[in-house]
């Protein structure tokens, strides 16, 4: 456990990196004459540590640190405003059967007929008139939940992508937010010669260690942490393509 005491300056300033960079606004600002305290749930020294190691040794950004304490008060608030529970994360954990899925869906011009469903207590036959199983059920299940699909090359990509990963992938919902609001966090102060320097995918698993995120013995490596920044940018830059398009057509 650690305590960082900030100034109103400090401390508001954090809260609105929180809000940009973390998608999160539970926290209100502060008075200019108030100062708060905060309890991280880490020793704040080895966020210097860290930060020294990777980022920059010469010269301690404060707004930085000041917001990865602040994450890390948000953590132990609320989990950052993200849930935890298995029945809300299902649909992440079966992305690879659903994209395997899609493929076996689109990826041929016939229409079958007789379908067989195998489990482990046996088979199922089912006659499948007019191709209603595919076309009624499965179809309209992968639209609502890969909507970001829109073809079987997008699916095969993504697809490599998640078999592609060395060592186990987590689960962990919080994982991604953490990542890519470390990133542009970072990137915002900081200069680098490549857009995702090792050094700075370094810094992310080491910070995602200090927070207890990711264990010391993390088989995670700065292949996979740049892998998956690069997925998540394309899925933002997708959705601000699609949110165009709808205002677009909907100026029409």
């Amino acid at each position: 456990m650690g305590k960082i005491t900030l100034s109103a300056d400090r401390y508001n300033a954090a809260i609105r990196n929180l809000s940009r960079f973390f998608e999160y606004d539970k926290l209100a600002e502060i008075r200019e004459d108030d100062s708060a305290i905060l309890e991280t749930s880490f020793n704040i020294n080895k966020l210097h540590n860290a930060y020294n190691s990777y980022i920059d040794s010469q010269h301690l950004n404060e707004s930085i640190i000041n917001s990865l304490c602040l994450v890390s008060y948000a953590l132990r608030k609320d989990n950052l405003g993200l849930s935890t529970k298995i029945s809300d994360n299902i649909k992440e954990w079966i992305k690879v059967d659903l994209l395997q899925l899609y493929l076996a869906v689109y990826g041929t011009n016939e229409q079958p007929t007789w379908i067989s469903l195998r489990s482990v207590d046996g088979t199922i036959k089912l006659r499948n008139f007019c191709n209603w199983f595919m076309d009624d059920m499965v179809k309209d299940y992968l639209r609502k939940h890969l909507s970001h699909i829109n073809s079987i090359e997008q699916a095969e990509q993504e697809l490599k992508r998640i078999k592609g990963h060395r060592g186990r992938i987590p689960t962990d919902p919080r994982i991604a937010i953490l990542m890519w609001g470390t990133y542009s966090l970072i990137r915002e102060y900081c200069s680098f010669r490549s857009p995702m320097p090792n050094r700075l995918c370094q810094f992310i698993i080491a910070y995602l260690q200090i927070l207890d995120i990711l264990p010391t013995d993390t088989e995670i490596d700065t292949f996979w942490v740049r892998a998956q920044l690069r997925y998540i940018r394309s899925k933002k830059e997708a959705a601000c393509d699609n949110n165009q398009s709808s205002m677009m057509n909907g100026a029409q």
